[in-house]
């Protein structure tokens, strides 16, 4: 009878470690998808952030160079000669109003014009950030000043 009692004790704990080495298993798991996907959103919202940062700078650029607008208005810092932007350099950053879900964006860009195509050329280089996930977009845009001041994208890229 001894024996018995000395077996069902260890069947019983043999059965609680099994249970909880399954619990705690599944709780890794559970735990590591979890990292997972926050992470995979953090870095979809870095992305969104970019592309807002990306259309800022549109905005801006279109309203200083198209528009003729003032650096007060776009806070777009332009070099000129005469009434005619020659180029722009600088840096935006997001604010609150055009955070993203909390994410944030710094923005880099460099305008030059070209006399010979009559054509502004704009890069632009977006970065956005949550919670430690980084996305980054570089664009180039050509605006045509002799053909109603068209906007074209020449590449969009993503890292």
């Amino acid at each position: 009878m001894k024996d018995r009692k000395g077996f069902i004790l260890a069947t019983v704990l043999a059965i609680i470690t099994a249970l909880t080495m399954i619990a705690s298993f599944t709780t890794y798991v559970i735990m590591r998808k979890t990292r997972l996907t926050v992470a995979i959103s953090d870095s979809i919202k870095a992305l969104k952030a970019a592309e807002s940062g990306v259309e800022v700078a549109l905005v801006k650029l279109r309203e200083r160079i198209v528009d003729n607008k003032t650096e007060e208005e776009t806070g777009i810092n332009c070099t000129e000669n005469g009434t005619e932007i020659v180029s722009c350099n600088g840096t935006l950053n997001s604010d609150n109003d055009t955070a993203v879900n909390n994410a944030t964006f710094s923005v880099t860009y460099n305008v030059t014009y070209n006399e010979t195509s009559h054509k502004y050329e704009c890069s632009i280089n977006s970065t956005g950030e949550k919670n430690g996930a980084i996305r980054e977009i570089d664009v180039k845009v050509f605006v045509n000043k002799t053909d109603n001041n068209s906007i074209t994208i020449e590449f969009w890229r993503t890292y």
